[in-house]
């Protein structure tokens, strides 16, 4: 349902914003990512919500609000979807694309939205279980930058010992999983 999803959207957006705007006060450079539905690409209307959001966050950093879309969802329209997110990222709101390398067109989005980050398909921490592995998933990073030199890659679902320390021999910039750190129900400054 097209108009739940919308609402659903626009609820968790402004309940993350409230939550955002009272942990700045502890972490000045404290960002979130709220992912959200392919719906939410074609509302226009949230283009107003979001300004009045990232008033509300009032934060001296660039992008502390990041929206994130799936991958699949940006490439089934992404001449429209270029536009709508171009606007989002002149309102100071950052952009993420999940499930990022799933599809083959992927290196579109690098081409055409100004990214600066992409969650990389679950997929690829499976390649961190050899060696020979870790060789493909560092070549198609390098690959990815070729398109995008400025994108930084988040490594989902490093939920064991062996997957979390191989990720450090890639360059992903972000990791994520179970084994570093459990899933929290409270905003908290893992940074210090």
């Amino acid at each position: 349902n097209t108009e739940l999803a919308v609402k659903v959207d626009r609820w968790v957006l402004v309940e993350a914003s409230k939550r955002l705007h009272q942990f700045l006060s502890n972490c000045p450079k404290a960002r979130i990512i709220v992912p959200l539905h392919a719906a939410s690409l074609e509302d226009n209307s949230l283009l107003s919500l979001l300004s009045k959001l990232v008033n509300l966050i009032n934060s001296k950093y660039t992008r502390p609000l990041m929206l994130q879309f799936n991958e699949q969802d940006v490439l089934t329209n992404l001449d429209a979807a270029a536009k709508f997110l171009q606007i989002i990222q002149e309102q100071n709101i950052g952009l993420t694309i999940s499930d990022f390398g799933h599809s083959m067109y992927c290196v579109n989005i690098l081409q055409q939205l100004n990214i600066k980050f992409a969650k990389l398909s679950p997929d690829f921490t499976q390649l961190l279980s050899s060696d020979d592995g870790l060789v493909e998933l560092q070549e198609k990073l390098d690959g990815y930058k070729e398109h995008n030199e400025e994108v930084l890659f988040f490594l989902p679902e490093l939920n064991e010992m062996n997957a979390f320390a191989n990720a450090w021999n890639v360059d992903v910039r972000y990791l994520q999983g179970n084994y570093y750190q459990a899933q929290q129900n409270e905003f908290i400054n893992s940074a210090g």
